[in-house]
């Protein structure tokens, strides 16, 4: 009996190291083929990260475990000649576990840092940025990465030559205990005056989530009625362009851009009413075109009009199972016009909160980041934001804006 255990004991033992032998190969050949010789962290282990002075981060990469349920990472920075000064500093922990992070570098500043810790109940990480601003250099053409990587596997992410990091995009999901992330990427060169006149880039701002409510199905009463018209009636809307659970197509006249978006939600039908405004900035020529829809049900939105378009209409669908909304967007092109200085509102809601963002004077709206909960059945809204004004002849590419992949290309699903 006593050798039976012992022999049992000895065969697990065996199982159990060729087991991590086998996953410390595999971690050795992973590093020779992406050209890592060591990752910044352990799993489950805090890591702080900095480039050396005058230099950027300009490659990630990171490798998921999902016996351990982290990952581990290790970037690659490079410096820029004209590069001489620089002021930076470290930011708060900027999302929190289980929760998206949206985060871009203030004041015209890139990401020269990174810094995260681990929580084993959680089994997700929150992270800080270590932010570098460079006098006299300014970034122009910023687009988003897209989703480079999906749950559970390898992230491996270059900056283009000439580019630089501003911000990380990132979703956590609670099945796969993994993350997905999207990189804020800009073109630096010497600033121009326009890009001077003042400084309109924004950091992000955190909203409290709700707590959980659940589903009811009651019909809507007289009292809810009501007050959704005196609401709509106090903030200017004199209709809005849906019904619950239908879709709608909305589109401004030509030649004008969507400056307003104004949203309530209902607990009952667990959708959402949308309304739009519309301002004109500019009467040059137009070329415009209708996106795909851009996301899965219940996954992320994280759109950008291309080719340094901007949004004049939006275009959704409903589904009651899900109880979510897809979206697709209508991107005009302005020939001889620019974006400059391009920033995020923020989330301007909370879950079942209502939506109220107009878009600053001079500023037109380039894209949407939207994060879908499936325990409050609802969305919170974030929106790109851009200063437009004629091209500069020496602005690099003014028209080459590169436009956000589609979050279901990469599988940026949160079921």
């Amino acid at each position: 009996m006593h050798c039976l255990t012992f022999c049992t004991l000895t065969i697990s033992y065996q199982s159990v190291s060729i087991q991590w032998a086998i996953m410390f190969r595999l971690t050795v050949l992973l590093h020779m083929l992406v050209g890592v010789y060591s990752w910044v962290n352990d799993y489950d282990h805090e890591f702080t990260f900095t480039c050396p002075q005058h230099q950027t981060i300009t490659r990630v990469v990171s490798h998921h475990d999902n016996h351990r349920e982290d990952r581990v990472f290790d970037f690659q920075c490079s410096g820029k000649n004209e590069i001489t000064s620089e002021s930076c500093y470290w930011t708060e922990y900027v999302n929190d576990f289980d929760q998206p992070l949206v985060f871009q570098c203030p004041h015209g500043g890139v990401l020269d840092g990174v810094s995260s810790y681990h929580d084993n109940h959680r089994e997700d990480r929150r992270f800080k940025f270590y932010c570098c601003e460079k006098p006299g250099m300014c970034l122009y053409n910023c687009y988003y990465s897209g989703f480079v990587n999906r749950y559970d596997a390898d992230l491996d992410y270059t900056v283009p030559d000439g580019h630089v990091m501003r911000g990380w995009t990132s979703v956590h999901d609670n099945h796969h205990e993994d993350r997905i992330f999207d990189f804020d990427v800009c073109l630096m060169q010497q600033c121009l005056d326009v890009c001077q006149t003042n400084e309109t880039l924004m950091t992000k701002y955190y909203v409290s989530y709700l707590s959980t409510t659940g589903h009811y199905t009651m019909l809507r009463t007289m009292w809810q009625t009501t007050v959704l018209i005196g609401w709509a009636f106090l903030i200017g809307v004199s209709c809005w362009v849906n019904d619950y659970d239908k879709p709608f197509t909305f589109t401004c006249p030509q030649h004008q851009s969507i400056n307003r978006v104004v949203s309530h939600h209902d607990n009952g039908p667990e959708d959402r009413v949308f309304d739009f405004e519309c301002s004109k900035y500019t009467t040059a020529s137009e070329s415009c075109h209708w996106s795909e829809f851009v996301n899965d049900f219940d996954g992320p939105v994280v759109f950008q009009c291309p080719n340094g378009g901007v949004l004049d209409g939006v275009g959704s669908t409903h589904d009651n199972t899900r109880e979510d909304r897809r979206f697709r967007f209508y991107c005009c092109e302005k020939p001889g016009m620019c974006l400059y200085n391009c920033f995020y509102s923020g989330w301007v809601n909370s879950y079942d909160g209502d939506v109220d963002y107009t878009v600053p004077a001079g500023h037109v709206m380039r894209g949407w980041v939207s994060v879908h909960s499936n325990g409050n059945e609802d969305r919170i809204f974030d929106f790109d934001v851009c200063l437009m004004q004629r091209c500069m002849d020496t602005n690099p590419g003014g028209g080459d804006v590169i436009g956000r992949r589609s979050v279901n290309n990469t599988s940026g699903r949160l079921d």
